[in-house]
């Protein structure tokens, strides 16, 4: 296991009357303490402590940046965890800001933040009240502590945001100036702000990256309890949590287990309300302070009967149909697996299926947990020309001779020598260069670059990699549920943003326009046309009776790349509600900027394609994602492989063409 280094912070007393006390916080920073020393060994100079007067809005910024930021004691993958209990509120946002929207209401200008001790009060010489520490400030500590030593970075709130506990209801903190900690915030901006191709996600926090996790002690319009004498009741479940037997303790494992204690407390008649801690963040299947997780390309399985009966969490949406082929595995507690042979899908559901192992099934308690692959793969089918003008006879028969040998093994993937059949064509060229002609029907006719692989770049493995990434790639993209549920319902917009002159602040998050290209009504599929210059943002609607969890894909033919757009933060609740919801993807509570766009390097004109999965239910598609497979990003990472497309289960795609124009000067 990594060291880990902590900041907590307890606030029970606030130097304003304007907050009543935190019942028993000081009892949460000094049980969170009790159990990272005792229970797992930790160093007490690994952990800084700031309690009442001490946690000053400057107090706990400097012990941040001193302790987890700019500490040379912390490695990199060392475990960081921040801790708070105290108030935390809805503040009214400054003009530009990313917001929320509150639960129940239309309200879409309150951000969120927690109040440091002396909050509201003004100092002798000071010309404004304290400030809370809203939530793009903790954002870019955190962003700050990540450059230095990684994500392995856990947040733990025990608070809500309008205040944290069941009686206390004040009034809205000190209002924000918009300008408030620019220069912290500035200075890690620029080196994160992604354009649309590259992988951006949000969780409720709107600022707060969540390839991290954030530990909150309720959800959105819930309020933070406590339980007398013992502190909050999320950092009381929470901890039992960590000391139970969990296999894995995986930080979405370790929210159920806390869930459902409180769901039991209620049931016996120890508490009498509601309160659900959330966990959130991609990456929220990690063991707990570690940076161990489950493969991408593993899904989870459950073993529903001793017969050898799994549920796989994996159905039509990534492509299984019955009998598809899974590779069983059982895991350790460390997420460690050893296979243990194979099964096939005998039932199949939209996001989930059933698959039947003809092997001895190993007991229940053998293992912490199992995982499934799909061993099937897309098929491809590639005809292979000569560029008479440039293409030297020796530099090309070594080219076919290589490539031969980096797909002999590869069963679906075959060469034809009928255009018509082909789905790739293979332009030998220069030196034994090859130039990949696109032949499906859905962008054989882009005007984008063709992709090249030089001769550096002709080795078995890099050629098989390539070419296993192209089928998965067609596949993807292609991939639908024909009866369409819910496509015809959802509303699918692209909005360009308007600028501010004042540099000092963040563009306004007004949409001036809708961009216009693309009409869903009819056949003409051009898409949305963006510059490379403006800033724009997605906005679905939906008006189906049914609530959706929403993931927006983007996938790259100049590149061969699939990556994820936008995730829901948390499994918890739906990202598109039923009979009008609305979801916007940029400058909001889930992508706190604006998307931008870029034509690659060369050309003047790029398509790729954007699209949305619609699920009833969360589904993970994380081992869809693909890396750069050629040009100068090209990684040797490679994606999952998968099988064929089927049409029931209620899921459903948009597939959405953005074509990319160089601005003129």
């Amino acid at each position: 296991m990594p060291q880990l280094w902590a900041l907590l912070v307890a606030i029970e007393n606030y130097l304003s009357p304007t907050w009543p006390p935190v019942a028993d916080a000081l009892a949460d920073s000094q049980n969170v303490f009790r159990y990272l020393t005792s229970d797992m060994g930790i160093p007490e100079d690994h952990i800084l402590c700031l309690n009442n007067a001490n946690a000053t809005r400057a107090g706990i910024i400097s012990a941040f940046r001193e302790h987890l930021v700019d500490n040379p004691r912390i490695s990199k993958g060392d475990a960081i965890l921040f801790y708070y209990s105290g108030h935390g509120s809805y503040i009214k946002s400054p003009e530009g800001w990313t917001t929320v929207k509150l639960p129940g209401g239309d309200s879409n200008d309150m951000v969120e933040g927690i109040l440091p001790y002396d909050e509201g009060f003004k100092y002798p010489h000071a010309n404004t009240p304290t400030y809370p520490i809203p939530d793009r400030t903790l954002a870019a500590l955190v962003d700050l502590a990540a450059a230095s030593h990684g994500d392995n970075i856990t947040i733990a709130l025990e608070c809500s945001p309008n205040g944290s506990t069941a009686n206390a209801n004040p009034e809205y903190p000190s209002p924000l100036p918009p300008t408030l900690d620019h220069g912290l915030v500035s200075l890690v901006s620029s080196s994160r702000k992604p354009n649309a191709r590259r992988n951006v996600r949000q969780g409720r926090f709107p600022a707060l990256r969540t390839d991290y996790v954030l530990l909150a002690a309720c959800k959105l319009g819930e309020k933070a309890h406590r339980v007398n004498g013992r502190g909050g009741l999320f950092t009381t479940l929470w901890l039992c949590a960590m000391r139970a037997d969990l296999r894995p303790r995986t930080y979405a494992g370790v929210i159920k287990h806390t869930n459902s204690q409180q769901i039991r407390m209620k049931e016996i008649g120890s508490v009498m309300f509601d309160q659900h801690p959330q966990c959130e963040g991609d990456v929220r299947g990690r063991i707990v302070f570690e940076e161990t997780m489950i493969k991408r390309d593993h899904f989870d399985a459950t073993l529903k009967s001793p017969d050898g009966e799994f549920e796989v969490e994996a159905g039509e949406v990534h492509g299984v149909k019955e009998g598809t082929g899974f590779d069983i595995y059982g895991l350790d507690k460390f997420l460690q697996g050893t296979k243990l042979g194979t099964a096939n899908a005998v039932r199949v559901g939209g996001t989930t299926c059933t698959v039947r192992a003809d092997w001895e099934v190993p007991p229940p308690d053998a293992f912490a947990a199992y995982s499934a692959t799909i061993i099937q793969k897309p098929a491809l089918k590639y005809i292979i020309r000569r560029d008479p003008q440039t293409s030297d006879p020796v530099d090309a028969n070594a080219t076919i001779r290589t490539l031969s040998k980096a797909l002999i093994k590869e069963r679906h993937i075959n060469e034809v020598t009928d255009a018509d059949d082909a789905d790739l064509e293979v332009r030998i060229g220069i030196r034994g260069s090859i130039a990949l002609h696109r032949q499906d029907s859905l962008i054989r006719h882009l005007l984008n670059p063709i992709p090249q692989i030089a001769r550096s770049g002709l080795e078995v493995e890099n050629l098989n990699r390539i070419f296993c990434g192209i089928a998965r790639f067609n596949f993807h993209l292609t991939l639908t549920n024909q009866k369409h549920p819910f496509a015809e319902k959802i509303t699918f917009e692209m909005l360009r943003f308007s600028r501010t002159d004042d540099v000092t602040a963040d563009r306004k998050v007004f949409p001036l326009r809708k961009v216009y290209g693309f009409d869903p009504s009819t056949d003409d599929n051009t898409g949305f046309e963006v510059t490379d210059q403006d800033d724009y943002a997605i906005v679905l609607c939906n008006d189906s009776d049914v609530d959706l969890y929403v993931q927006i894909w983007y996938f790259d033919p100049d590149e061969y790349s699939v990556a994820t757009l936008y995730e829901p933060p948390s499994d918890a609740q739906p990202s598109l509600p039923r009979n009008g919801g609305v979801l916007q993807i940029g400058k909001s509570a889930e992508i706190p900027w604006a998307l931008t766009y870029y034509v690659p390097i060369g050309g003047t004109a790029s398509t790729l394609f954007m699209k949305v999965f619609l699920t009833d239910k969360p589904v993970k598609l994380r081992a869809m994602q693909q890396p750069v497979l050629v040009g100068p990003g090209a990684t040797d990472d490679r994606g999952l492989q998968q099988g064929e497309p089927e049409t029931k289960g209620l899921w459903d795609t948009i597939l959405q063409p953005v074509t990319v124009v160089r601005a003129k000067d």
